[in-house]
This record gives structure tokens, C-alpha cells and sequence, in this order.
């Protein structure tokens, strides 16, 4: 990874009546603007559909109108006296945006795909996005050196009633990599766990008994809640939102991965407001990386391989999630769907706690 300076900008945005207000800071400045969002945002939902019809290949989004969204999110972002903040401190470095809304039409954009102004693309390696949560009084866990002594629990849930998932290939790039990264292809220096077929409370127990650093769950997930296996049953339900803190961490956890559909989506239909992804953090995990979209396993599975490679090598999950994004986009580039799937993935994390892990 680039070793240029790195400057962080947090963005508080929310909305009063038909008005966005925007509070951007940095560890220097601060910036405020007003930027009028009524023709905005109704565009930017009409793109937000036309991005999930394409992810199950309904319709077709084309790089030119990813360009033209991507357009429209950095106008919602970047007004005003932000826009100056952003492009001065962008100048030569690399930058980490936090945003934080609390309005529940501006959680559904997914500002994931802003195209960045000074540098004309997106994702680059020079930018990264994350939603920031705060209002949690935990203190932050301390930066762990996960490449010695770091445990990792792989968790899957495949109902009966719900379709297959394909974990194997997830499993196999995660252990590869762990390997890789700590020269050790016995995994001795890192404990690698696999709950499989797991029921809600196994997973509980699981989780208490092992106190684990990251927790990966794969399996089917909506924006109230996870599928889990029914106790004595191949079949499936769903354990909700407001349990899964109990379910998924313990007091060494710091970053819990869903590659599960939708549980970073606000789903306003049938869930609450809150996605599923930023619940979790409110109850006290410092980072979830969520898919507010559906996913292919393939990307997934590229995904997670850049997510964790770059984490064991920098131990930022900011960059490393960015990391996963530029994987995807490069690797389908040529493929319908994974021309928006990079997208897809969402980091929700505290202020302050994107340094999870120590580098090396």
C-alpha cells in the first residue's frame, strides 16, 4: 500500500426539511454548507434501483451511468465550503471519509459508490468511505497484532429453506491467506475456528468459549435479522437484529464480517430504520463490514481475500474494506452484475477504531 499521508475527514450530513446540512471536519479545519437536496435525492434513489435491478440482472448499468451516480453522490456530499475542506486537504494524500447520517431516506444512498472529483474514478486506492456510528460509550479496544496469537471464527448457517451457500472457496482463500501473511502454513500462529451448520445458540457458545479477535458469518441474512438453523432441524430462522450482539461477539471481538445479503440495508419495508450492520455497532463491536445489496458468491469470495490480506498486512479496516471494493471491480469488470457489486460491501464503524489491528 501507498505510503502517502493520510488525512481523515468525518462528515456529519442530515436534512431539515428540504435542505441537507453538512458539517465536515478534519483534525485542522471545519466546514459547513447547505445544499438544496430535493431534485438530488430523488435521483439518486431512481440510480439506487436501477444498481440492485442490475445486481440480479434485470436491467444493465453501464460504467458510463455508475460514472453519472457516482456524479450525482459526490453534488449531494461535497457543497460549498465542504467541497473547498475536501480539496484542500486532498491535496496529495490519501484520504479516509467517515459519514455519518441519521436521516433514514440518506442511510439507503449508497454513498459506497461516490465518484471522488479530483481524481475522476472510483473506488481508488487513495480514498475510502466508511459510515461512522457514534453515540457508543464503550471504550475502543486497543490495535491487536493479529498475526500472532490473533483467533478468527468462521461461522456458516445453511438452512434447508433457504438457497445453498457456497462457503468452501471462502474458508480455503481465508486460510491461504492468513498462512501467506504470518509464513506459517500450519496456521499455528493465527487459531482458525469453523462453526458449520451452526444454530444461533452454537454460534453463542462458540463465540463465548473461543473469545474470538474477527468473527465471519456466512450464510442468508435480511435487514431485521440472520438465518440460522432451527435446533434439531436442517430448516431455518430468522434470530433478530436485537439478539445478534449476544449472538456474534464477546469482549475481544473487533470486527465482525456478514457476507450475508442485505444487513446493511435499511430495508423500510419490513425492518426498522437502523440496518442490521449499524445496530451491531451501536451494541458495542467496533467495525461490521455488511452488503447493503445482494452479492454474488464470487464476488464475495474476491472480496473477502483482498479485505483480509491487506488487514493482516496494515491492520486498517478502513483501506483493507477499500481494498476488498478495487478487487471486485477489477477482477468482473466485464461482467454485468460486478460492474455495481463493489459497491455492495459496507463498513459501519466507531469514530476512531478504524486502526483494528497493527500492521505487519
Amino acid at each position: 500500500m501507498s505510503k502517502k499521508k493520510t488525512a481523515r475527514i468525518d462528515l456529519i450530513v442530515h436534512r431539515v426539511g428540504e435542505d441537507m446540512i453538512h458539517s465536515a471536519r478534519t483534525d485542522f479545519n471545519v466546514a459547513h454548507a447547505v445544499n438544496t437536496t430535493k431534485a438530488v435525492l430523488s435521483s439518486l434513489g431512481v440510480a439506487r434501483g436501477v444498481v440492485e435491478s442490475t445486481l440480479i440482472d434485470t436491467r444493465s448499468m453501464s460504467n458510463a451511468d455508475l460514472e453519472g451516480f457516482g456524479k450525482d453522490l459526490a453534488a449531494a456530499l461535497l457543497s460549498g465550503e465542504v467541497t473547498g475542506l475536501y480539496s484542500k486537504t486532498a491535496s496529495g494524500c490519501r484520504i479516509q471519509l467517515g459519514i455519518c447520517v441519521d436521516d433514514p431516506l440518506l442511510k439507503t444512498v449508497p454513498w459506497e459508490f461516490m465518484f471522488w472529483p479530483d481524481l475522476q474514478t472510483a473506488p481508488h486506492p487513495h480514498r475510502c468511505v466508511a459510515r461512522l456510528v457514534p453515540g457508543t460509550d464503550i471504550k475502543p479496544l486497543p490495535p491487536l497484532k493479529l498475526t500472532s496469537g490473533g483467533r478468527v471464527l468462521l461461522a456458516v448457517a445453511a438452512p434447508t429453506n433457504q438457497p445453498n451457500v457456497d462457503w468452501i472457496e471462502t474458508e480455503a482463500d481465508m486460510k491461504r491467506i492468513f498462512a501467506a501473511n504470518t509464513n506459517d502454513t500450519d496456521l499455528k500462529s493465527i487459531d482458525f475456528r469453523l462453526v458449520e451448520a451452526a444454530t444461533a445458540d452454537a454460534l453463542r457458545k462458540a463465540v463465548q468459549n473461543f473469545d474470538p479477535h474477527i468473527v465471519h458469518f456466512i450464510g442468508h441474512g435480511r435487514p431485521d435479522g440472520l438465518w440460522f438453523l432451527k435446533h434439531r432441524s436442517n430448516a431455518g430462522s430468522v434470530v433478530p437484529t436485537s439478539m445478534l450482539r449476544n449472538v456474534l461477539a464477546s469482549d475481544s471481538t473487533r470486527l465482525v464480517v456478514l457476507s450475508a445479503c442485505d444487513t446493511a440495508n435499511v430495508g423500510t419495508d419490513i425492518a426498522p430504520l437502523i440496518p442490521l450492520a449499524e445496530r451491531l455497532v451501536r451494541g458495542g463491536i467496533p467495525a461490521v463490514v455488511a452488503n447493503q445489496m445482494p452479492m454474488s458468491l464470487r464476488s464475495v469470495a474476491t472480496f473477502c481475500a483482498a479485505l483480509y490480506s491487506d488487514l493482516l498486512q496494515e491492520g486498517d479496516v478502513d483501506w483493507a474494506v477499500n481494498n476488498g471494493r478495487i478487487a471486485v471491480g477489477v477482477a468482473y469488470a466485464n461482467v454485468n452484475a460486478a460492474t455495481v457489486e463493489w459497491g455492495v460491501p459496507v463498513l459501519y464503524r466507531r469514530p476512531g477504531c478504524s486502526q483494528l489491528f497493527t500492521a505487519g
